[in-house]
Order: structure tokens, then sequence, then C-alpha cells
């Protein structure tokens, strides 16, 4: 709003100018002043002077000295190009079309010089003087004077769609003010083409905000009208377009600077009236159908609930920055941010405000971006086949899709929060924060803050401003609550009212806020024996198990250990510089026969331990733990109790080779050995 004011009190000092141009010089001054100059038979004479010596440059070539600087200048280059100074009429016009696309390509020009063409031709009303515009190639796009102006203008074709160029009708007051870059005047025989001998001529090139040329203001008419206050006027005239133009430029680079912002932005007068709002407002506040420029603050918000928090912060007239509210538009809450400042006139004083809005979605999307709130991992990133893991990842893709709350359960290392990540990634709310939280990680004190957050005050040491929680940076999203076993009994309840009610309340504070989140738990416990004892809330449990995803441990999907060790290794080799790792058949069975007590985070430790001790490519048997290289010495020991390690060693040996009807081969993957080991038992024990 105070952009447009400060354009229009421009416009008006300029339009004042132009008058002031013109207070002696309108019709009867200008030709009063001309009059008493020259006299008619002064004009004449100077007339025939000018058209012999035009006559000598255009027969000869000679161009006379006396002629002002620009004038020779422009005749010689006319000489140069060849212009016809004989022609007694302009030959070059535009058809229908082109002047309808040159118009279009100047429809800016045109709004703004327009009502300047206007306004100087009423000025000079009854002078008989045209005032033309035309574009930076010479063509004329408009012309405004009256019936004997236009007569006038006809003569020579000085008309809206001829082109007065240079190169092609010589030193006139259109062409060759584009050529020059500077306002000409050019009195009757001063024009190069004998059309134009008639007239006098004033024009001055119009620039755009980047110095370019875009085009030329013309005033024209009688040469015995001619007076150097003419050509003031046209310069005044283009004075008043440039300026325009500049402010207008200025007006789109704001216009566009307010459209690209993605905060709401409401800007106020010193009455507190509406004076601008760009377009994430009008749809934040439900307005799309609303003339807004109408409102005051104070009726936007009356008519949207919640809003009305934000007075108190205009009337301090203080810096506020990022206030935390909530409003409610169409029945749906809207919770923000806001930030306010004071306008300052230029000798003081307040000149307005300007709100800014913005919505804590687009926050916590920037949260997620810059603090990690964001699942990595998918279902391509968990590697099985067996029955068991495939069953629960064709449960989990299913259930991905809906909202309801989901209960991970197994051993430590099954991979829980794996299965978290690529549920969050699968499902409507991908695009939203993914935020974990380990239950058993955070001191019991300290975990209510940590979830639902607290406000200034609070507690001694609580940050100034409060600090929203954990629910909040999940709004929209997904919040991953692992070990929720741990969780003490007086916040189980709190969680079991944001479950119900989708709201939450900051420690020490009265503000209830929405919060629409998709809760994944994970535990390692046995929840039903916390319920039998005491240490779970039966009721949040039954909440929070809606659907109970119960991971297998890694010994029970052996048929997946040798998948998952090659898939370490070549995940972690990329991370360590080493590639195409081969894993031994020797070692391969040992991890087979390893229990895994800490399941697939430990099989994946092991891996990164092998890969860095060996120094080529290949993982043996040696570079696996001193655990699992006994792990088959010490099962055959188990099996075989009461008898010696080398009988067991036999047997085992001879078991398994009936197992697979004689197969060495098979025999010895399944004993985690090599064939060469195996071919040097059998002859040691003499097994045929």
């Amino acid at each position: 709003m105070y952009y447009f004011i400060e354009v229009t009190i421009i416009a008006e000092n300029l339009n004042r100018l132009i008058e002031g141009a013109f207070v002696i010089h309108g019709a009867q001054g200008l030709n009063r002043a001309v009059n008493k100059r020259t006299g008619g038979d002064i004009v004449d004479d100077r007339w025939q002077e000018l058209r012999r010596l035009w006559k000598q440059a255009a027969t000869s070539g000679i161009i006379p000295d006396i002629l002002p600087l620009h004038i020779q200048e422009s005749w010689m280059r006319c000489k140069r190009q060849g212009v016809d100074p004989f022609l007694r009429t302009n030959p070059y016009l535009a058809s229908p079309m082109e002047l309808r696309e040159r118009k279009q390509r100047q429809t800016e020009l045109l709004s703004i010089a327009n009502p300047i063409m206007e306004k100087l031709s009423k000025l000079v009303k009854g002078s008989d003087f045209i005032v033309v515009l035309a574009d930076n190639d010479g063509y004329i796009l408009e012309a405004y004077g009256d019936d004997s102006a236009f007569e006038f203008g006809k003569l020579s074709n000085f008309v809206v769609e001829a082109c007065w160029a240079e190169a092609l009708l010589g030193t006139n007051g259109v062409g060759t003010p584009l050529v020059t870059g500077e306002p000409v005047q050019a009195i009757g025989p001063q024009h190069w083409s004998l059309a134009a001998h008639n007239a006098t001529c004033s024009g001055a090139p119009i620039r755009n905000p980047l110095g370019q040329i875009i085009g030329c203001l013309n005033m024209t008419g009688d040469y015995r009208k001619a007076h150097p206050h003419t050509l003031g006027m046209v310069v005044a005239g283009v004075g008043a377009i440039e300026n325009q133009l500049r402010l207008q430029q200025e007006s789109n680079y704001k216009q566009a600077i307010m459209a690209s912002l993605s905060e709401g932005v409401v800007v106020l007068d010193k009455e507190n009236k509406i004076t601008h709002m760009n377009s994430i407002a009008v749809k934040m506040f439900g307005l799309s159908n609303v003339n807004w420029s109408l409102m005051t603050i104070d009726h936007l918000f009356q008519k949207i609930s919640g809003l009305e928090k934000v007075i108190p912060l205009i009337e301090k007239s203080q810096p506020t920055s990022d206030e935390l509210i909530q409003f409610r538009v169409n029945q749906t809450w809207v919770k923000c941010t806001v930030t306010v400042r004071t306008l300052q006139a230029v000798k003081g004083g307040q000149k307005g405000t300007v709100l800014v809005f913005s919505e804590t979605d687009r926050v916590n999307r920037l949260v997620k971006k810059i603090g990690g709130a964001k699942a990595q991992l998918t279902f391509k990133d968990i590697v099985g086949c067996h029955p068991a893991i495939a069953k629960v990842i064709g449960t989990a893709r299913k259930v991905a899709l809906s909202s309801s709350h989901v209960l991970l359960t197994g051993e430590s290392g099954t991979g829980k929060e794996v299965f978290a990540q690529a549920i969050h990634n699968e499902s409507y709310r991908a695009q939203f924060p993914f935020v974990a939280i380990n239950c058993a990680a955070i001191p019991r004190e300290l975990m209510g803050s940590e979830l639902f957050g607290y406000v200034e005050g609070a507690f001694t040491g609580a940050r100034r401003g409060g600090n929203p929680g954990k629910f909040e940076f999940a709004d929209g999203g997904t919040i991953f609550l692992d070990e929720i076993g741990e969780m003490p009994l007086e916040l189980q309840a709190h969680l079991l009212r944001v479950i119900e009610e989708k709201k939450i309340t900051r420690l020490g504070g009265q503000e209830v806020i929405p919060v629409d989140v998709r809760i994944i738990t994970a535990t390692n416990r046995n929840l039903k024996d916390e319920v039998a004892k005491g240490n779970f809330r039966e009721d949040l449990f039954y909440r929070l198990n809606v659907i109970n995803l119960m991971l297998p441990p890694l010994r029970d999907r052996i048929s997946d250990i040798a998948l998952l060790a090659l898939y370490f290794a070549e995940s972690i080799g990329k991370r360590l510089g080493k590639s195409q790792i081969v894993i031994e058949s020797e070692a391969l069975g040992a991890m087979k026969r390893y229990p895994w007590p800490g399941n697939v985070r430990e099989l994946q430790n092991t891996i990164e331990r092998a890969l860095n001790l060996i120094a080529g490519t290949t993982v043996k048997l040696e570079h696996l733990p001193l655990n699992l290289t006994e792990s088959l010495s010490q099962a055959v020991s188990n099996h075989y109790s009461g008898t010696s390690i080398k009988e067991a060693e036999i047997n085992t040996i001879i078991n398994v080779l009936q197992k697979h009807g004689g197969n060495r081969k098979r025999a010895a993957m399944e004993l985690g050995i090599a064939r060469s080991t195996l071919y040097r038992k059998l002859d040691e024990f003499r097994i045929s």
C-alpha cells in the first residue's frame, strides 16, 4: 500500500513538472512565443536557407558545417546508408498483424505512456501538434492530438503503423533519437527526407530501468511553430515515463518476492487496516473468496477464532519473534508462529505493522531436514528370504498404509527401528518427520519435557520462550518410541491421554496443542508380563498393541545368515574402501552354527570387525571372533557328551555325510569347513 502511495505522489510531481513546462508554452502561449520571437518572414527566410543547404548535401554530398552537430552527423549517416532524401511520403507501413504484435510486446510501456501522452496532447490542444510513441525500431504505436494535428500527420504518413527509423527516412525526431540515445529537435529541411520538410519534430529516447532504449516519445507539428521548449516538454514527459517504469519494475519485484515467500505476510497501516496480504496468508486464513482489502485487523480477528492473541503483540509495538499461536479456520486448527515488526516512517512515528505467519508444519519439515528427523531406511533395506522374516515384511507393508499404531517386539538387534523407518517411508506420512526416541536412554525426570515440551518458567533452567517436545516435532508424521517398556507409569498415563485426544499440553502450560502423529513402539520385553507385574498400564498396552509385529531372532532364520553376511560385507566394504569381498565357506559355516544372541546387529559388527582385519579381499575363519570359531567344536562336544573329541568329530562327519548321501561338498558346507579339510579328516580318520 505504501509503495502505491509513493508511486502516485511521484507521478503527480512529474505531471506538475510537465505542466510547469507548458505554463507559457501551451497552445496559445506557444503560438504567441513563436510569433513574437520570429515573425513569419524570418521563419520563411530560415526555411529557405535550410532548404538550400539540404539540396546541396542531397545532390553533391557536401555536408555544411554551419548546421548543428547532431544534424551534420545524422546527414552523414544517411549518406553512408543510402537513404533517399527525395521521398515525399513514408512508404514503410506495418501490417495490421505486425502492428498488433509490436503493441503486445510493448504492453507495459503503452500502459504507462498513454496517460502522459494524453496529458501532453491536452496541454498543446489547438496548436496542431501530434504526440506519438514509437517502439525501439521506430514504428509508431500510439498517437494523440486533435483532428487538425492528425490531418497534418497524414501529409507525410506520420501515423500509427508507420516506421520512421533513421535508416529508412533519414534525420527525424523519432529515428535519430533512437540512434543517438539523445533528445533531438529537427526543424523543416533539417530533416533528411523531403517528406518531413514541413514539420518540426522533437523526440527523446525512452530507457527501461536497465538503461536500454525501448522507445521514443515525439511531438511533431508545423515547422513555423518550432520552439526549443517543445523539446523540453518531451524530455519532461520521458522522465515521467521512465520513473513510472522504474517504480513498476520495483512493484513487480516486490510482488514477486511476496509471492515467493513461504510464510503468510499481512501488512497493516497505522490504523490497523489491512493494506497487503500475500497469497499464502489469504489461503491460511481461508479468505480466497473474500475482499480482505476492506478489512481491519480487528474484523479479521473476529472472523477467525484464536487470532485475537495477536492483538497484544501489535499493541506493545515491540519486535516479537516466533510466538506460537493456533487458530481455527473452517473447523480446522492451524498451528503457526507469528513474528511482528513495526514499520517506521522516514521522519519518525509509527507507519504500520508487518505480521509474518509460519505454519509449524513447514517449520517441522525444516527441522526434519536440519535435525535429521527423517527415516532413511525402507523395506528394500531389510535383507532376508526366510519365511519367518518374509511374513513379517509382508504384514508390515500392508499395515504401513493405515494410520493404526504398531508395536514391534523381538530380541535386541533384530531390526525393530529398521522396520519402524520402513513402515513410515511406505506410508502417506513419508514426507513428514520421523522422530525416534529411546525411552531407556532419557533420565526419568526429563522424559516428560522431552516428549511433550515445556513452557517458559516451567522449571528451573527452563529455556526462555519454552521448548516444543518430540510430539510437536513429529506432527503430521511418525514418532518411534523404542524401549517403551522403560517408560515411567506417570508418563504412561500422559501418553494414553495423547493417544485418545490427539492433543498435548506442554509441561507447566495450559494451552492445548492438537497433534496428528502415528505412534510406533518397540520393546524386547514381554509387555503382558510387565502388565501382570504392574509395571505397564494395561489400557496403554492395548492402545499400542493394535498391530503387533514379532521379529524373529537370527538363529531362527539360518538360511539368511550367508545373505546378510554378504550384504554387510558389500555395504561396509564400500565405506572402508574395500570391494569384491569374499567369505570363505568355513567362515560362513561357523556363522551358521553360532546362535547370535545379538542377532542381526551382532552379525553386522562381526563382519565389520573382519573387514578391518583382512589384508586382501577374503574373510577367513581366522578373522572371526574366537567365540564363533569355537562354535563348531562346542556344538560337537555338547552333542556327543561322554565321548572323546576325536570320536565326536568322527561321528559328526559320518552323520553329515550320510545325511547328504555321501556328497562331500554339501557335507563340508554344513560342517563349516573347506572340502580340503574334509578330505584330510576322512584320510586321518580312515572314513570311506
